[in-house]
């Protein structure tokens, strides 16, 4: 089972599958508000991760950036 979750042929149906299911459940909007706000918060998951920062250097960066 690991070995097939792990083939790009099963994560894309799976995926297409998950955003189906939301499409019928939420309505096209909603799931899209969804997805962007889902890739927004992995982006900054990443950065943080990237470059070693706590939640609060985090907010200190963005808060930085808006006042400029």
């Amino acid at each position: 089972m690991q070995n097939l979750l792990k083939q790009p042929p099963v994560i894309g149906l799976l995926t297409g599958l998950l955003i189906a299911v939301l499409f019928l459940a939420l309505g096209f909007w909603r799931t899209v508000l969804l997805l962007l706000l889902a890739g927004a918060g992995w982006w900054c998951g990443s950065y943080m991760q990237k470059h070693h920062l706590t939640p609060n250097d985090f907010i200190v960066l963005i808060k930085s950036m808006l006042t400029k």
